[in-house]
């Protein structure tokens, strides 16, 4: 058991807290021997390891875990990068972004608000366009075959999309009413970006209103830069890199 959150010299509680050695990630000095020693990480961190396939934690393979932990850092250091120069941002409220990793550390992979806002505002948009295509007559392109309306909405917004291109995108679909698959709305960025679509990196069907307002968001590189998404891919790419070693 460890204490997430609190001050951080709060009085420790022996019958609710197990006082314990922060461990480093390589091996251990001799005179932690003996001692309990656990492993710090940061919460929403943890979370996402149940957002995403991740790696099978279970309580018989946490020394397994340790193992490959161990084995992706000694390859990949990064602990350098929490040094003076991010200690002293801590608790400033000033953003911090590290050009070399492309993120901003201090920013939750976990939660991103924007993200959240764009769900509820799909909600929104999609009661509305329910509520008056009953009354709007279909165009004569509605009723093309699937194959020719993905070509043409292929044209419209490639893979290398733009915030025009999406806006292109949402008008003609008002209009036609196209229902195009999944596939093509998750070719158009990382299958495990938008943990909020679902789990395992979001395999629920999904709105196309949905699909469009997050497209603008990830078009928009002022907006994407600084939103926390970045770092949640930098999270997850570590993630899933602990997985290929773990299983093999």
């Amino acid at each position: 058991m460890a204490r997430i959150g609190g001050p951080r010299y709060a009085g420790y509680d022996d019958t609710h807290f197990t006082q314990f050695y922060a461990a480093s990630i390589t091996r251990q000095p001799r005179h932690y021997e003996g001692s309990v020693v656990g492993y710090i990480v940061h919460a929403h961190c943890w979370a996402l390891f149940s957002q995403i396939e991740g790696l099978k934690l279970n309580k018989t393979a946490l020394a397994q875990v340790v193992q490959t932990c161990r084995k992706f850092w000694h390859r990949n250091e990064l602990w350098g990068a929490y040094g003076d120069i991010l200690d002293s941002k801590i608790g400033s409220g000033e953003p911090y972004f590290n050009e070399e990793y492309g993120c901003d550390f201090f920013q939750s992979p976990l939660v991103v608000g924007a993200v959240q806002e764009a769900i509820i505002r799909a909600k929104e948009e999609n009661l509305r366009f329910s509520s008056t295509k009953a009354i709007v007559p279909l165009c004569r392109f509605s009723g093309l075959p699937l194959e020719i309306a993905i070509l043409i909405a292929e044209l419209v917004c490639p893979v290398q999309y733009t915030p025009n291109d999406v806006n292109d995108m949402k008008e003609m679909l008002l209009v036609f009413r196209w229902k195009l698959p999944d596939w093509f709305w998750r070719k158009r960025w990382s299958k495990h970006l938008f943990i909020e679509l679902g789990a395992k990196g979001g395999t629920a069907p999904v709105d196309w209103l949905l699909w469009l307002n997050l497209l603008g968001l990830v078009s928009d590189p002022d907006w994407f830069r600084y939103s926390g998404l970045p770092n949640r891919e930098r999270v997850v790419g570590i993630v899933l890199a602990l997985e290929n070693i773990y299983v093999q």
